[in-house]
C-alpha cells in the first residue's frame, strides 16, 4: 500500500498540537528536576520562562549594536563581550519565544493578555493556510516549529526516538540500549521515562543502579590481568592498593624487587609481589625506628 504523505500545512498543524499536548507536561518535568545541579527545574523550567517581545528585543539589541559600536575602537567585534551577550541561542530559548517570533510579526492588533503556548500555537494555527499561499519564509517558519516540537520531545524524552546505547553485554558482547517508554504519573497524565538497560539478542536488562556497577567493575577489571595463575594488576592500581607513590612501583619493577610482564605497551605487576615488596618496606622502617628509641 502506498503511504500517502501529509501536506505542508497539515504536517505543521500537527506540530503544533504536539507542542500543545507535550507543553502541559512541562511543569512536571521541572518539579522532578528539582535538585538539577545547574539549577532547580533544569531545562524545564527555562521552557516554562516568560518571552519578551520579539519586537521590543529587537530595538533593545539595535540600541545595545549602536552604542557598542560607537564606543568600541576594534575593528573586529566578534569577540566584545557585546557579541557574547546578543548571540541568539534558539537551541535553548523558550518554546513560546519561537512561537512569538512568528505570531507577533502576523498579528495586526495588540493582545490585551500576556500571550501562551497556547494562544500562539491557536493564532499561528488560523494563519496556516493564508501563511502557506503568502509567506516567503515559509520553509523557515516550517522548520522553526518542527525545531521547538523537537526541543520538547528532548525535554521530555517523548515521541519517537533513538534507542541510548551503552556498553557491550556481558554475555553476547552486543551493544546495550535503553529506549524512553510511555507510562503515567501520579495524577494520571501521560509522561515519558527511560527503560531499564537490555541486551537486543539475550534479553537480559540492568537497572541504571546495577548498569553503574556493571560499568565500574568493567572498568576495574582492565587494571586487571592472569599471567598463567598468577595475578597482577598495573602499576597505578598496585600503587592505591599499598598507598605508595606509582613511582615507587615502578623503582620497585627495576631493580627487579617485584616480578613484571610487559604487555600491551605498559607494565603489569605481580599482585602478591607488591604487597610483600611493601610489607617488606614498613618492617624496616619500625625496625630501624625502634633501634633508634632504644639507643
Amino acid at each position: 500500500m502506498t503511504e500517502i504523505q501529509a501536506g505542508p500545512v497539515v504536517t505543521v498543524a500537527r506540530h503544533l498540537r504536539t507542542i500543545e499536548d507535550l507543553y502541559e507536561a512541562v511543569i512536571v518535568q521541572a518539579i522532578h528536576k528539582a535538585n538539577d545541579r545547574l539549577m532547580p527545574g533544569g531545562e524545564a523550567m527555562v521552557a516554562l520562562g516568560h518571552a519578551a517581545s520579539p519586537k521590543e528585543w529587537a530595538e533593545n539589541i539595535e540600541a545595545a549594536e549602536y552604542r557598542h559600536l560607537t564606543t568600541c575602537d576594534k575593528l573586529d567585534h566578534t569577540r566584545c563581550r557585546y557579541a557574547e551577550h546578543i548571540t541568539d541561542e534558539d537551541e535553548h530559548e523558550p518554546i513560546l519565544q519561537t512561537l512569538l517570533f512568528w505570531s507577533e510579526a502576523w498579528r495586526d492588533y495588540d493582545m490585551e493578555r500576556r500571550p501562551t503556548v497556547r494562544t500562539e500555537a491557536n493564532f499561528i494555527r488560523g494563519r496556516l493556510d493564508w501563511a502557506w499561499e503568502n509567506l516567503p519564509e515559509w520553509d523557515d517558519f516550517a522548520k522553526d516549529i518542527a525545531t521547538a516540537k523537537s526541543r520538547l520531545e528532548n525535554l521530555l524524552y517523548a515521541g519517537s526516538r533513538p534507542a541510548f546505547r551503552g556498553s557491550p553485554c556481558l554475555y553476547d558482547k552486543v551493544t546495550l540500549i535503553r529506549v524512553t517508554k510511555p507510562t503515567r504519573d501520579e495524577h494520571g497524565r501521560k509522561v515519558w521515562v527511560l527503560s531499564d538497560w537490555f541486551c537486543p539478542k539475550c534479553r537480559r536488562s540492568w537497572s541504571e543502579k546495577d548498569y553503574a556497577a556493571q560499568q565500574a567493575g568493567a572498568l576495574e577489571s582492565l587494571h586487571y590481568r592472569h599471567f598463567g595463575e598468577e595475578a597482577y594488576c598495573t602499576v597505578e592500581r598496585a600503587a592505591d592498593r599499598v598507598g605508595r607513590p606509582a613511582k615507587t612501583i615502578r623503582t620497585w619493577v627495576n631493580r627487579e624487587q617485584v616480578r613484571a610482564v610487559r604487555e600491551d605497551e605498559q607494565w603489569w605487576v605481580h599482585i602478591a609481589d607488591v604487597h610483600a615488596r611493601h610489607q617488606l618496606a614498613l618492617d624496616r622502617a619500625r625496625g630501624s625506628a625502634s633501634g633508634r628509641m632504644s639507643a
